[in-house]
Parts: structure tokens; C-alpha cells; sequence
């Protein structure tokens, strides 16, 4: 398992620009399973993150849209879209990351080194079936879910009150 991590990781073309490939080794050999859990799971988090940022800023704009004076009070979210790229240039998607990644780096990190260590004590060396998959699926997003409520918390307002001002 642990060469194929290292084939999937060096196969990155961001991994070779940014001069990590020379550090794959050390990330594979010298860091425990769990530390690699976490490590992962906020890659992961980043990309996830930097690839539906432009949805989450349309739903949350979608969600705190005030009715229009005209009485037309619908807007679709491709008329939204496109209304951000033509006063906010395509980068406006991408307002407000800071927040998001606040939230998934961490938050999914927590959620796979969780999920490691749910299997590594009460699995041992066996499959789940798949009702233990969901049980430990479930755990795992509620122990992430706990942790990171403050942040969302956090997240949340400062996205109502940044967008109330645009």
C-alpha cells in the first residue's frame, strides 16, 4: 500500500513543481500511520476545497440574497455565476477560501486519522462488513464534525457578514 501511495503522490505534476518529490521518502518511512491519516486527509481537504469553493460561495450568496425592489425575487445560480464573473472577475469564485480552509483542512484530517485509528483497534487485521463501514464512517464525521463546529461556527458568520457588505 504504501509504494502505490508513493506512485499516486509522485504522479502529481504539483508535487514535482513544488519540490516535494525529494520528501516523498521521508513522508513514507518516518511518519506514524495515523500523523500519515491526518496528513492525507488535509491534502485532500485542500483540493476538495479549492475545486467546490466557487459552489459553496454561490449557495451561500444563493442563501443570503434579499428580494429585489422590481417584485422579481428569483435568482437562478448560473444568473448568479455569471454576475460574480462579470463585477468580480473569475478569482471572485474563489472569495472567501480562507475560511473554507480553515474548516476542511483540519476537519479532514481529523476525520481520516480518526477513521485509522476506529479500525486499527476494534478490526485488527480484518475488512469491515458494511454495516461496520457505516458505523465507522458515521463516528468518524462525528468526531470531525465536533471538532471542527466552532471553526463552521466561525466560518459561517464571517461569510454572512462579508457578503452582507457586497
Amino acid at each position: 500500500r504504501g509504494e502505490c501511495m508513493m506512485r499516486l503522490l509522485r504522479s502529481l505534476w504539483w508535487v514535482e513543481l513544488l519540490g516535494f518529490s525529494q520528501h516523498l521518502c521521508v513522508f513514507h518511512f518516518k511518519m506514524h500511520p495515523v500523523l500519515k491519516a491526518f496528513v492525507c486527509g488535509s491534502i485532500s481537504g485542500t483540493c476538495s476545497t479549492l475545486l467546490f469553493q466557487p459552489l459553496d460561495l454561490l449557495k451561500t450568496r444563493l442563501q443570503t440574497l434579499q428580494p429585489s425592489v422590481n417584485g422579481s425575487s428569483h435568482v437562478g445560480m448560473i444568473t448568479l455565476l455569471f454576475k460574480v464573473v462579470r463585477t468580480e472577475s473569475l478569482l471572485g469564485l474563489w472569495k472567501g477560501v480562507s475560511p473554507s480552509f480553515a474548516r476542511c483542512i483540519p476537519g479532514v484530517g481529523i476525520y481520516f486519522s480518526t477513521l485509522y485509528m476506529i479500525k486499527q483497534q476494534f478490526l485488527l487485521d480484518r475488512s469491515p462488513t458494511a454495516l461496520e463501514s457505516v458505523l465507522l464512517g458515521s463516528t468518524s464525521r462525528s468526531v470531525a464534525v465536533i471538532c471542527m463546529l466552532p471553526v463552521t461556527v466561525v466560518k459561517t458568520r464571517y461569510e454572512v457578514i462579508f457578503l452582507s457588505l457586497f
